[in-house]
């Protein structure tokens, strides 16, 4: 899955001198390198005031918190973006004259930049010079923190990250700034707005944004108004800046809200460490406040995590701001990244004490769930047409017992020295009468199946595992041909860059568990003419297979790449001929029979603990992942398991058996 998280920084405030940071420092970083554990990809963002009140004699102590941060991250952190704040700012006692000078009508913004920005820039000279320094920490390429940097504070860069390119538009709302009555009086400048929308058109190219950012240390609404509906005006717009997220700080405070017009939304996200806690005069510490914003494009999501200070300086979920009860339960924020496509979602399968993924509905998405419910609903007729077939396959073995002992019973040549054989036949043939009367009670009128039943089925595991193992093959030809079929009316015509042979293939397939050398072998497989010749790699335990059997659910690779790194990397190895999955979902069959245990026999303490069988769908086409998804939330496994469950109704199952004869039985 194409995540990458956000890790949002602003309002440090740092005012300690020399490299030993303040506890709230260090307790934020401890907190930072927990709650990044699991998380591979991120990008630092810093929106302002990493120093208090100007004063660059604390630059020491803000450049060791940086080195700190890179060194409990290390190569998680793919990228860094810094915007400045008001207090990066130096004072200068011109200021307020330049900023006089400046024309809201836009007579003469390019003339205002040339005249007077090289003043302004006086002003960020020493945050320039930091910010440097910071960036020389994560990068070693001087054109690439030439880059970052931007010679006027402001600017577009593109970072690209798992195959996505994200646009980080980096403003100055600062640059205005004189002092305590800043709100609803700053200006962002047409000059500034007018570089933007360069960088960004030049930027964008011929492969264009997959998302765009805007970074600020001001929210929109301390612009003064005529300018706040020049910038939102053109970050809203499709046409201009088509701005998906506004990050921002300086109210040293946390909150989401969401700008939407008719034809674009806009997700403004504020967060923010705040003043240092001796600088205010109250009996407790300040609540000191980050976050981090995990996005998912191919689902449309963002999960927001925030998390703020407590009397201890210690970090913690900041169940403020979690009104819902599912955002409690999950100490995060679900959101659209874009609010036009989507409202509802639901949940994707993720390995244990994972937040579960969620997949926002769209309206493609919905077309796709009216194809997958009537096929999973036809899917489960089937399944249980095909169950009464092999009990009727049952009762006919049965009767073919029957009739096979009453011809030997014809073939006796001296019956009256046979006469033992005879009644013991007579007995057999009798006492299988009764049981065809009984199994039929149960198979089709619903009565409980006798003792005797049950006993002569355990005796004659045969029958059983033989209309098992035609029971699985046949789940796994039904269910590939009704997936084929609706990927077929999905995909009526394949794109010139899809492989128009792999687009509508599906492989779905069991497994067993050979105790022998370990591996998982293939059982079963869809009957498609592609896999007539073909036969599965063994698989070894671990990775989704274990996942899967811990949380009882199934687990779509894509969600849970992090735990199936070692089939992705085969898979990206493989040669030209053999083909190559694009996804696949893993599931294993929840019933008691499934379970595979070895115990110390000194202790009775359990060893080892496996299931006997497992169940998987693999696709071929990247677009066909949004049929897992939709499996999975229609609870594809869950259906699979009832298959087995309502077999072992009518038929009692020895796994350990059946696994052991029928794997020996296909490849001996």
């Amino acid at each position: 899955m194409n995540d990458f998280t956000i890790l949002h920084l602003s309002d440090l405030h740092i005012n300690q001198e020399g490299e030993r940071l303040s506890l709230l420092m260090e307790n934020l970083l401890i907190d930072i390198k927990q709650e990044m554990e699991l998380v591979d990809d991120i990008i630092v963002v810093v929106t302002g005031d990493i120093v208090h009140r100007g004063n660059y004699k604390y630059k020491e102590n803000a450049i060791a918190f940086f080195k700190k941060l890179k060194e409990i991250l290390k190569e998680k952190i793919k990228d860094i973006y810094i915007v400045p704040g008001n207090h990066d700012k130096v004072r200068n006692p011109i200021d307020a004259k330049i900023i006089q000078e400046y024309d809201f009508e836009n007579k003469s913004a390019d003339t205002f930049y040339e005249n007077y920005w090289k003043y302004i820039l006086v002003s960020f000279s020493e945050y320039q010079s930091l910010v440097e320094e910071i960036y020389t920490i994560f990068f070693e390429n001087k054109e690439e923190i030439k880059e970052k940097i931007k010679e006027d504070t402001y600017g577009t860069c593109v970072t690209e990250i798992n195959g996505k390119r994200i646009c980080f538009m980096s403003f100055n709302t600062a640059w205005s700034c004189l002092g305590d009555y800043d709100e609803r009086h700053l200006i962002f400048g047409r000059f500034q707005l007018n570089k933007i929308n360069e960088e960004y058109k030049k930027n964008r190219g011929k492969a264009g944004y997959d998302l765009v950012i805007a970074l600020a240390h001001h929210p929109l609404n301390w612009l003064v108004g005529e300018e706040e509906t020049l910038l939102q005006t053109n970050i809203l717009s499709n046409f201009s800046l088509n701005c998906n997220i506004y990050i921002s700080g300086h109210i040293h405070n946390r909150d989401i809200i969401n700008w939407q017009s008719t034809r674009h939304s806009l997700t403004t996200l504020v967060s923010g460490i705040g003043w240092p806690d001796e600088e205010e005069d109250m009996q407790h510490p300040y609540a000191h406040t980050y976050s981090s914003y995990t996005f998912n494009l191919d689902i449309n999501s963002i999960d927001v995590y925030v998390r703020s200070s407590d009397d201890n300086s210690s970090f913690e979920p900041d169940f403020r701001i979690y009104t819902k009860m599912r955002d409690k339960t999950s100490n995060k924020i679900v959101m659209p990244i874009d609010s036009n496509k989507t409202q509802a979602y639901f949940n994707l399968g993720t390995v244990e004490n994972r937040s579960p993924k969620s997949y926002y509905i769209t309206e493609e998405t919905l077309s796709l769930i009216q194809i997958y419910i009537p096929m999973v609903g036809k899917f489960r007729k089937q399944m249980y047409v095909s169950l009464n077939r092999f009990k009727m396959d049952i009762l006919d073995q049965i009767v073919g017992h029957m009739s096979d002992k009453r011809k030997k019973l014809d073939q006796l040549k001296k019956p009256e020295k046979e006469k033992r054989i005879i009644e013991k036949y007579r007995e057999e043939i009798r006492n299988e009468e009764d049981i065809v009367d009984d199994l039929f009670d149960c198979f089709f009128r619903g009565m409980d199946m006798t003792e005797n039943s049950r006993r002569y089925l355990k005796e004659h595991s045969e029958i059983v595992n033989e209309c098992l193992i035609s029971y699985m093959q046949d789940i796994c030809s039904r269910l590939s041909n009704l997936l084929e079929e609706s990927l077929k009316k999905i995909k009526k015509f394949p794109s010139e860059e899809e492989d128009k042979e792999l687009s509508y293939i599906v492989r779905v397939h069991f497994r067993a568990y050979n105790v022998k050398n370990e591996q998982y072998e293939q059982l079963c497989l869809g009957d498609s003419s592609k896999w007539m010749s073909y036969r599965m790699k063994s698989q070894e335990w671990g990775e989704l297979l274990e996942e899967a059997y811990k949380i009882k659910h199934s687990l779509v690779a894509s969600i849970n790449q992090r735990y199936c790194r070692k089939s992705f990397e085969t898979n990206q190895k493989k040669s030209k001929e053999e083909s190559k999955w694009a996804d696949f979902m893993t599931y294993i069959p929840d019933f008691r029979e499934n379970d595979y245990t070895v115990y110390d026999t000194k202790t009775d303490e359990l060893v080892k603990k496996r299931p006997w069988i497992t169940f998987g769908i693999t696709v071929y086409d990247k677009k066909s992942s949004q049929m897992l998804y939709i499996l999975d939330y229609l609870k594809i496994g869950q259906i699979i398991t009832e298959c087995f469950k309502e077999f072992k109704v009518y038929m009692p199952i020895d796994m350990k058996k059946f696994v052991e004869e029928k794997l020996n039985q296909k490849w001996e």
